[in-house]
């Protein structure tokens, strides 16, 4: 938002230039909710906005607040499911099993951090409006569901019918090892 602000000369955003600031700042609402914003957030009525009015009538709104609570929510929905079945593991396979499954989760939740930069990296790049990523992400997320179970069946139906499918299969694993192991590249 800083870097933005600079954008405007003396770091000031005019009533007529907000919308296409929060248009610039990946905020996309109509005339109407701009304007509504833009009279909250200039404390002082004089007809523009400083960062310093911005940060400060922003925490004042308790939106911030809201959204970290609403994060907070949102990894309580994850977590508690899943120290649930850890428990549901250390009970009825030993403690081993428990925390087989923590390790395992912990992994899983880490790798999927990449993911994250490259979605944004994507909607970025294909200047995807906030207002449509989630609904990108969730069909994302089907897609990549349904494919991988039809990959599954495929290559299972692939193996079951025709053995010798195993062999072209470890080429292809070898062959990317190999690659892996002693191209230059990092």
């Amino acid at each position: 938002v800083q870097d933005n602000l600079a954008d405007y000369g003396d770091g000031q955003v005019e009533k007529a230039e907000f919308n296409g600031f929060l248009k610039k700042i990946d905020i996309v609402c109509d005339d109407a909710d701009a304007d509504r914003l833009f009279e909250m957030l200039d404390e002082d009525g004089n007809g523009s906005i400083s960062l310093y009015e911005m940060k400060t009538n922003l925490r004042k709104s308790g939106v911030v607040t809201e959204m970290y609570n609403e994060g907070i929510q949102n990894s309580l929905y994850a977590l508690v499911p899943a120290i649930v079945l850890a428990i549901g593991f250390g009970v009825v396979q030993g403690p081993s099993s428990g925390f087989d499954f923590i390790a395992g989760y912990v992994v899983e939740d880490s790798l999927s951090v990449d993911n994250l930069f490259v979605f944004l990296v994507i909607f970025k790049y294909f200047k995807v409006p906030p207002n449509l990523q989630k609904t990108c992400l969730d069909l994302g997320i089907y897609g990549a569901v349904i494919l991988r179970a039809v990959f599954i069946y495929l290559g299972l139906a692939a193996v079951q019918s025709f053995k010798p499918v195993l062999l072209i299969f470890a080429g292809i694993l070898l062959y990317a090892s190999y690659t892996a192991l002693f191209s230059g590249d990092d």
